[in-house]
């Protein structure tokens, strides 16, 4: 028994690697019912031959009957394989006790024809068939009650844990749905939301006919590309993330003149670095919205990228205006909230500090 716990042990692996290694359920059956139908008799029969060297068989004769007695168990066992998954599975009891009760009478007639076979193969060995011809002429029932049972069981197991199996990768397939549904309503939300931000900007310097409205339209430009042509992607490298960010940051010392007050610092290698498309744009929309907006000259911006590895951590710090007054989150950053929750489970740290005359952000993200 402790083989056959191993034996669905290794299976339940297989399931969880399915994504590295494509085991499909067929296989899995067909590798279950190889273990159990010929190495583990072959293995009963080393371990027997080790432990009682004085009543030890040669090796090819026990090759010789797993072979034999194991393609002709396969056959019955498959058959009630399939009666446990159209009838016990289904929950149709009644039918599936009747079924099995046929079963065991089709299966006496089906041993006994199996010894008869055996008993007149002159290519096997003699003692072979003179075991097989005993059996065939005994009266009594042509198997054992208690190894049935303990084969139904195991049987049973399997076609229990595939039907497991099966329904857990229903439930992950309409999980990782609802969650595609979720963040493309929650893009679509941010997308308006950055839009009418930026626009409200040029159109200020457009009253104002500043110089700077052309180079503010051109950054736009930029930006708008990047959104309708990269950001609906699952994943975008994240130099180009980084891109973007500084095109935004471009627009906002354009707005704010405050050039020398405003700084981005990228650390670190951001090359084959994949990450969700404007999932920290917020946060940096945030700093500038609550952290300049109100300011009349003295106030900052400071932003750091860190790249170490699998581990990416962003710093927002921005200054707070006198007499600020605390208002309530943004759709932004509510959105990038959920969609943290959502895409990084268990693998984000979010810390904010909210301090009398700072407000601080740090952001880590173990990507895959």
């Amino acid at each position: 028994m402790p083989l056959i716990n191993f034996i669905f042990f290794l299976l339940c692996k297989m399931i969880k690697l399915k994504k590295n290694i494509q085991w499909n359920y067929v296989q899995i059956e067909l590798l279950f019912f190889f273990v159990f139908f010929y190495l583990f008799p072959v293995l009963t029969d080393i371990e027997y031959n080790f432990n009682e060297p004085r009543h030890a068989s040669p090796l090819s004769e026990s090759l010789k009957w797993t072979l034999i007695y194991g393609s002709f168990a396969i056959l019955p066992a498959l058959i009630f394989y399939y009666l446990i998954k159209v009838f016990l599975v289904r929950k149709r009891l009644m039918l599936f006790l009747l079924s099995a009760c046929a079963y065991l009478v089709g299966l006496h007639f089906y041993m006994a024809g199996e010894y008869y076979l055996i008993g007149h193969a002159s290519f096997l060995p003699v003692q072979m068939q003179k075991n097989a011809l005993r059996w065939y002429a005994a009266g009594n029932i042509h198997f054992s009650v208690v190894y049935m049972f303990r084969e139904f069981i195991c049987i049973m197991a399997l076609a229990f844990f595939i039907r497991s199996a099966k329904q857990d990768k229903k439930l992950h397939e309409m999980s990782e749905q609802q969650l595609i549904s979720e963040l493309n309503y929650l893009k679509a939300q941010l997308h308006p939301h950055f839009f009418f931000n930026t626009m409200n900007n040029i159109y200020s310097f457009a009253l104002q006919k500043s110089e700077h409205t052309a180079p503010m339209v051109a950054k736009l430009a930029d930006m708008m590309r990047y959104i309708l042509y990269e950001a609906h992607h699952k994943k975008v490298p994240l130099q180009n993330e980084i891109a973007f960010i500084i095109n935004y940051i471009e627009t906002e010392k354009i707005r704010y003149k405050m050039a020398h007050k405003i700084s981005f610092d990228v650390q670190g290698n951001a090359s084959n670095v994949l990450i969700e498309p404007l999932l920290l744009l917020p946060f940096i929309e945030n700093a500038f919205k609550h952290g300049l907006e109100d300011e009349t000259g003295k106030g900052n911006v400071r932003l750091v990228l860190f790249i170490n590895g699998r581990e990416i951590i962003l710093q927002v710090n921005n200054s707070k205006p006198i007499g600020y007054c605390k208002r309530e989150k943004g759709i932004g950053l509510e959105n990038v909230i959920k969609r943290l929750k959502l895409l990084y489970p268990e693998r984000y740290k979010l810390e904010i500090s909210d301090e009398p005359h700072e407000y601080q952000v740090n952001l880590t993200l173990m990507i895959e």
